[in-house]
C-alpha cells in the first residue's frame, strides 16, 4: 500500500473545511467498520450519513454557522457523529472537563456563550445543575435519548459544510486545575493541517489501521488523535473509560494496531498484562501528555510493540507542530532528543527575553513553536493571546535545548524549575534520574520554600521494594552519579501513588499542598 508523505494534503486533509474531509474520509473507508464502540459498528457511509443526519437535527434546534455548541461525553461513536455532525453545521464546539464542579462549568458555559448542551445521559442532572448555575442557560439535549436527539435526526438544510476554512471550528479547554481553563482555538485549517500531519507523526498511518481511542473528549489528546485518524480513513474504536484490564482486552478482540496513552496508563496496563494475551495486531505504542522513562519504552516494547512513540503533542500546538521521539532514540538515554515534525519551526529562547535571539547548542531555553497546526489564540483572552502567540510562534511554557546535531530535547516547564539555593534546577531531570534506581516505579519532584535555599528539593517516590529507604536511594544516586550533588533531593518520601491530573498525567501541586 502507498503510504502518504509527512503533512500529505492530497487526501481528505486537503478538504477545506473539516466536514468535508469527513465526507472524502467516510469514501476512502468505504464499506469497512469506521467508527465502532460497544454499542454502535457504522462503516464509512454510516459515518457520512450519521454525520450529516445529525447536522440536520442541530439545526432543527437552532444551530447554525457561528453557534457554539458543548458537550458533556464520555469517548463514544454518538459523541463523535454529533460532534462532527456540529461541524458541518458550521458551529464552534466545546467539550467539557468531566471532572469540573457545576458551578465552575456553569461560568465555562456563559464564557463559552454555549447556545447548546449535547450530554450523555448518565450526565443529565449534571447538565441540569450547569443549567441552573448559568447566567444564560443553553438548552440540553441527551446524545443517547432514543426519543431525543437520535429520533431527531433528519435531512440538513443544504448547504452543509460551507464554513470558512479560517472560522473557529473548535474552542480546546485546558486542564484547568484551578480557576478557568484556557480555551484554545482552532480553526478548520489548523485541525486539517493536524491531520495532514497525522501519517508522520503516528509513523505511517493509513486507512488499514486502527486505533483504540479511550482519551477524554475535552482534552487535546482526543483533539490530536481523532481528526487525524479519521482523516487517514483508519478505524477508530472507543471505550467509554479508561480500564488497564478492558484495554488489554480492546486491543486483542478489535485487533487494534496503533495504541496511544499517557504513561502512567502505559504502566498500568503493562501491570494488567497476562501471558496468554495477544497482541500481535499492535505495531504502535504511542505516548504523549508526559516523558516516559527509558525503562518504560523496553517493557513496553517487549511486550506489546516494537516500535514505540513518545511525541511532545500541545493542545496550541497539535501534530504538525509536534516534536516526535522513537524506540532507538531510548537505547542510550532515558530522556532523548527528538525531531521535529517536517512541518513546525522550533526556537530556543530566553524566556525573560524571548525577542533577544536564539540560544546556542545545549543551552536550555523556552521551546516557541510555529507551524501550520498552531492555533490561533485563546478563546475571549486577547492579552493572553498576545502573551504567547507572537508573529506566528507560539511561547509554549516548555523548556529544552537543541543537541550538536540539532535534534531537540524537552527538558520540563518553566513552572517547574525549581531555585534552591541559587542553582536552577529542573524537577523533570531529578525524575528521570530518580526513575533509573531500579525499586523505584514512580518520581515526582518539587520545590517546597525553605528559608535557608530558597526552594528546597524534595521527592515523592513509588517503591517495589518495601525495604529500600530513602538514604539508600540517596546512596544509589551519589554512587552512580546520577546527580550533581546540588541536585540530590533534601528529603525523598515514599508513598503508595503519585496524584493524578484528569489527564493521567503527574499533578505536582497536590504534593505541595496547594489547591486542587
Amino acid at each position: 500500500m502507498q503510504h502518504a508523505a509527512p503533512n500529505d494534503r492530497s487526501g481528505p486533509a486537503a478538504a477545506a473545511t473539516l466536514g468535508a474531509m469527513v465526507t472524502a474520509a467516510c469514501a476512502l473507508r468505504g464499506a469497512r467498520p469506521f467508527l465502532t464502540d460497544a454499542d454502535l459498528r457504522l462503516h464509512g457511509p454510516g459515518v457520512e450519513t450519521a454525520t450529516r443526519l445529525a447536522a440536520g437535527a442541530l439545526q432543527r434546534l437552532g444551530v447554525a454557522r457561528g453557534s457554539h455548541v458543548c458537550f458533556i461525553a464520555r469517548p463514544s461513536v454518538a459523541h463523535t457523529v454529533a460532534w462532527f455532525g456540529a461541524v458541518r453545521c458550521g458551529a464552534v464546539v466545546t467539550s467539557l472537563h468531566l471532572m469540573d464542579t457545576p458551578d465552575r462549568l456553569a461560568g465555562t458555559i456563559d464564557w463559552l456563550g454555549a447556545d447548546l448542551l449535547l450530554c450523555d445521559s448518565e450526565f443529565a442532572d449534571l447538565a441540569n445543575r450547569i443549567c441552573e448555575a448559568a447566567a444564560r442557560p443553553p438548552g440540553v439535549v441527551l446524545l443517547d435519548d432514543p426519543e431525543g436527539f437520535p429520533a431527531a435526526f433528519a435531512d440538513p438544510v443544504e448547504p452543509l459544510d460551507a464554513a470558512d476554512p479560517d472560522d473557529p471550528v473548535a474552542v480546546v479547554l485546558s486542564s484547568g486545575s484551578t480557576g478557568r481553563p484556557k480555551g484554545v482555538v482552532h480553526t478548520h485549517r489548523t485541525i486539517l493541517a493536524s491531520c495532514a500531519a497525522g501519517p508522520e507523526v503516528y509513523r505511517d498511518l493509513d486507512d488499514s489501521d486502527s486505533v483504540l481511542v479511550v482519551i477524554g473528549t475535552s482534552f487535546g489528546g482526543w483533539a490530536n488523535v481523532v481528526p487525524p485518524f479519521l482523516a487517514s480513513g483508519a478505524r477508530l474504536h472507543f471505550q467509554r473509560r479508561f480500564d488497564a484490564a478492558a484495554f488489554v482486552d480492546g486491543l486483542q478482540s478489535e485487533r487494534i494496531t496503533i495504541a496511544p496513552l499517557v504513561p502512567t496508563m502505559w504502566r498500568m496496563v503493562l501491570g494488567a498484562l497476562s501471558d496468554s494475551d495477544d497482541l500481535s495486531a499492535v505495531r504502535l505504542a504511542f505516548m504523549s501528555g508526559e516523558p516516559p522513562e527509558g525503562a518504560l519504552v523496553e517493557q513496553i516494547q517487549a511486550r506489546v510493540a516494537a516500535r514505540v512513540t513518545t511525541a511532545y503533542l500541545s493542545t496550541e500546538g497539535a501534530c504538525a507542530c509536534g516534536v516526535l521521539v522513537h524506540e532507538d532514540a531510548f537505547a542510550a538515554d532515558d530522556a532523548p532528543a527528538g525531531r521535529v515534525a517536517s512541518a513546525a519551526k522550533v526556537r530556543i529562547a530566553d524566556p525573560e527575553d524571548p525577542a533577544k535571539g536564539d540560544l546556542g547548542p545545549g543551552e536550555v531555553g523556552e521551546i516557541l513553536l510555529s507551524g501550520p497546526s498552531l492555533a490561533t489564540g485563546y478563546w475571549k483572552d486577547p492579552t493572553l493571546s498576545a502573551e504567547r502567540f507572537r508573529d506566528g510562534w507560539w511561547r509554549s511554557g516548555d523548556t529544552g535545548y537543541r543537541n550538536e546535531a540539532g535534534s531537540l530535547r524537552v527538558v520540563g516547564r518553566t513552572d517547574h524549575l525549581i531555585n534552591s539555593g541559587g542553582i536552577k534546577v529542573q524537577a523533570e531531570e531529578i525524575e528521570a534520574a530518580l526513575m533509573r534506581h531500579p525499586a523505584i516505579r514512580q518520581a515526582a519532584v518539587a520545590g517546597i520554600p525553605d528559608p535557608l535555599w530558597g526552594s528546597r528539593i524534595e521527592a515523592w517516590v513509588v517503591l517495589d521494594d518495601a525495604n529500600v529507604c530513602p538514604g539508600d536511594i540517596l546512596g544509589w544516586c551519589r554512587e552512580n552519579e546520577v546527580l550533581h550533588a546540588a541536585k540530590l533531593p533534601k528529603d525523598i518520601h515514599p508513598v503508595d501513588s503519585l496524584p493524578t491530573g484528569p489527564t493521567g498525567k503527574l499533578y505536582r501541586r497536590a504534593l505541595v499542598g496547594g489547591p486542587t
